[in-house]
């Protein structure tokens, strides 16, 4: 008939459905219960209510019912989802390979104004775009630069895992490794400019893009993490291998205070920071670039040799294994 003490039912009561509900048709009991007590003028504007319904989406396993809520939910709810389970709900969908769900997700909390924008919306976002087996770069790197617009600072290990990924692709692009210990032999720098294409270039002025946010978000001040200076030496090494006209033209209007600023410390000394100052950052010195030790254990000039023994010394297990010579 209608007639419901609002003092005696509230949001309080469709919570305790909502905590028994365990299957797929727990939650549409739900759901209808929910919808019952919107027919009947129960105020449903309790704050955790979009969190709490999404809860019970994922506990009962009815993982689409929680993206379309978190689209959705500002069509008939007051609140936004607590951003802690929205980031729970990106990392399932991560774990379960389907990364354009996780990029779905993120394309709907950057356009709602009332959902505050966060690291970890954009760190799941850019792994979930770096593990597609298409234009893998292309997605991140929209993402890695709408961090930096919306003033978003990213931790460290986000950065360098972009910045290999553009290493590893400008190495590829190139379509051998390159050459250490050129810098005096004009004939062997003039093939390598020619060889430099659009795709390579592309690659590589993305990798001192991110570089440069890297800087900007402070991570290359006050002892950097190992995995951070040796992914930034692989980077100088690249431009310390160009020719001079090409390097110039790369680092053309980019800030003082970002990359440029390590120019003048070279390659070398960064992997040898790197080297004395192991110990003290094992955080994610795990994840030391691959790549950068393939191109050093393949040169043949002194001082990559010395530093690729100094490196296997002083990173102990966590040098990565590569094939020798």
């Amino acid at each position: 008939m209608g007639n419901v003490d609002h003092k005696k039912i509230g949001a309080l009561d469709l919570y305790r459905i909502f905590q028994a509900a365990k299957t797929p048709t727990d939650f549409r009991v739900g759901l209808q219960a929910m919808n019952l007590f919107y027919n009947f003028g129960v105020k449903l504007r309790h704050r955790e209510l979009a969190t709490r319904l999404m809860a019970a989406a994922m506990a009962c396993q009815v993982h689409q019912e929680a993206v379309e809520l978190i689209k959705l939910y500002g069509t008939w709810l007051e609140h936004p989802p607590d951003t802690a389970l929205v980031y729970a709900v990106m990392g399932h969908f991560l774990d379960a390979g389907e990364l354009y769900v996780v990029r779905e997700i993120a394309q709907a909390v950057r356009e709602d104004w009332r959902m505050k924008l966060e690291a970890p919306l954009y760190i799941l976002a850019i792994e979930a775009m770096l593990r597609l087996s298409e234009g893998p770069l292309v997605e991140a790197l929209k993402l890695h630069a709408d961090a930096a617009v919306m003033r978003v600072t990213l931790p460290a290990p986000t950065h360098i895992r972009l910045l290999d990924a553009c290493l590893e692709a400008f190495s590829a692009a190139t379509g051998a490794v390159a050459e250490i210990g050129v810098e005096d032999n004009s004939e062997a720098r003039t093939t390598q400019d020619s060889a430099l294409g659009e795709d390579a270039w592309q690659h590589l002025s993305a990798a001192l893009t991110v570089a440069d946010a890297l800087a900007v978000d402070g991570h290359l001040r006050h002892g950097a993490n190992a995995a951070t200076l040796c992914s930034v030496s692989w980077l100088l090494l690249h431009l310390a291998s160009l020719p001079e006209k090409t390097r110039t033209s790369l680092m053309s209007g980019r800030a003082e205070f970002g990359i440029a600023m390590l120019t003048h410390l070279g390659w070398a000394q960064l992997l040898q920071s790197a080297v004395e100052n192991f110990g003290c950052h094992w955080g994610f010195s795990a994840c030391l670039p691959r790549g950068f030790f393939c191109m050093l254990e393949a040169a043949s000039d002194p001082e990559a040799v010395r530093l690729v023994r100094t490196a296997q010394d002083g990173f102990g297990r966590f040098y990565p294994k590569v094939r020798r010579g």
